[in-house]
């Protein structure tokens, strides 16, 4: 899922990405739904301009099973990842200037 971003903040989208439990990790960053690595919400930024930022959103639910492919389980579009990408904008809107 896509997620647009205005960047007018009050902080660094890494911050409030901070802020909304996401943890960096490897290329992205990581939210876990329990104490286990999996699932989770990973999201990463696919493009930064002057005025827009552009995060691409899903959920892990487990790990690749092939050694040397990043593919791996993982959902896009459905309702729990409509919610979270809902949840990540007001946190983000609540941090504009």
């Amino acid at each position: 899922m896509k997620l647009r971003i205005t960047t007018n903040l009050q902080y660094s989208w890494v911050r409030i990405l901070q802020m909304a439990g996401y943890h960096q990790h490897q290329e992205g960053y990581v939210k876990r739904l329990s104490r286990d690595f999996y699932p989770r919400f990973h999201i990463y930024l696919q493009r930064e301009d002057a005025n827009e930022l552009l995060f691409d959103l899903h959920l892990d639910q487990r790990a690749g099973v092939h050694v040397g492919v990043k593919a791996h389980a993982n959902e896009r579009d459905t309702e729990v990842v409509q919610n979270e990408a809902s949840r990540v904008q007001e946190i983000f809107t609540a941090n504009y200037n």
